[in-house]
Formats: structure tokens, sequence, C-alpha cells
């Protein structure tokens, strides 16, 4: 497998994987079955078997108080439709966000404190769900409370495994029940996602009550 990097713009940047070529792409093409010929045909044509695909990653969508009326909710919503029309024109199969999907929790900085912000930015993933692209996200600080592990889940279902946005990611799992949705990995082709998530539960804990939450010890 190898991989290639393509920045779009700031915060955004695509990869590009060649998913290993299926059984039935390696038959003979007409090659002869002997010889140093023969070895250099089966050679192109594996090489042509083999098809790339691309995902996409972004990340810190947070924005202060909605001065331009553009950017709700603590929610660069703006530079989301930027963002979302790039990876669409770039045919990406699915984006991972990794973190600060808000910046605040509540829209206080707009004298909302009582209204939550996590659903605008769930919203202003619609246009990749159109297109038929996922969209995974796991939380940074900014989203980091027992309430915000609650609402992530639900408000994206597929880092579940449910609902209507999974795509062809399969397997998803997560390493135990106070983590479903927040810490969790997923298969797509040739390929193994990991997303881990080292923020406070839907319960209130941490890991084994630490301050730091160790991110890579509480799913080993």
């Amino acid at each position: 497998m190898r991989t290639t990097a393509l920045t779009i713009i700031p915060a955004v940047v695509c990869f590009s994987f060649v998913a290993a070529a299926h059984a039935s792409d390696k038959s003979d093409h007409g090659c002869d079955q002997s010889g140093h010929h023969a070895r250099e045909c089966h050679r192109h044509h594996h090489r042509h078997a083999a098809r790339e695909w691309t995902f996409g990653v972004m990340s810190d969508t947070q924005w202060k108080a909605n001065l331009d009326g553009e950017n709700p909710e603590t929610v660069a919503v703006g530079i989301i439709n930027q963002i979302n029309a790039a990876f669409i024109e770039h045919d990406v199969e699915f984006v991972i966000q990794v973190g600060d999907l808000v910046d605040k929790e509540t829209d206080s900085p707009n004298g909302n404190s009582s209204n939550r912000t996590m659903d605008t930015r769930a919203a202003a993933a619609q246009a990749l769900y159109d297109a038929g692209i996922g969209f995974f996200p796991v939380r940074g600080n900014h989203e980091g409370s027992a309430t915000a592990a609650t609402e992530l889940p639900v408000l994206f279902p597929q880092t579940s495994g449910t609902g209507p946005n999974v795509g062809k990611a399969t397997h998803f799992t997560s390493p135990f029940e106070l983590l479903a949705g927040l810490s969790y990995s997923f298969d797509y082709k040739n390929a193994r996602f990991v997303l881990v998530d080292q923020f406070t539960r839907p319960d209130g804990s941490n890991y084994l009550g630490s301050s730091n939450n160790n991110a890579v010890d509480q799913i080993v």
C-alpha cells in the first residue's frame, strides 16, 4: 500500500491509498505463461488492477461570536462549506475530523448560553452526506464534557456503524460500552482507521480517574 498527501486549503488534507488488487484482477490478460516477458506482462496488469482511493482529514472548525452571520453557534459553518466543496471536488470517499468540532458547547459567545452547539456542526456535514461522502468525527477538548459524550454518538450515529451515513465502511468496534461511538475503529477497503477519544465519558468518568486521560492507556 502507498499513500500520497494532497493539500487543498488550510486545515484540509486528502490522502490517497492504492487498494490491493482482487484475485479476479490478477488474470493473465493474454500474457504468455513463461519467460521474462510474461513476468513483465503480469506486473503491468497487476499494477493497473489496483484502484486508488482518497479520504479527507480536517480539524478545528470552531468559531467565536457570529459577527458576520455565517458562522452560527461557535461553528465555522462558512468555512466548513468551502472545505466540504473541496472534498467533493476531489472525490474523497469519506472525511475524518480530528477534534474541536465547536468552540463552545453552548452558544454563550452569542448570548444564547442555553443553546447546545454540536447539532449545528452535525448539520454542516449534510453536503458531504448528500454527495455520498461519509463523515467520521472524534472529539477534541472544545467538546470534552460528559454531555458532549452523550451527544456525539446520537448526532453522528455512523461512529457506531449505524444510521444512513455509514457508506462502505465496515467492522465498527469500540473498546467498551462507555466509549461506544466515541473511541472507535472501522475498516474501509484495505485500511483500518482508529479514532481515540480521551475526554470525559457519558457517566462523568475518566480513564482510572486520571486528570490527563491518557488516550492510549484507555483502549489497550
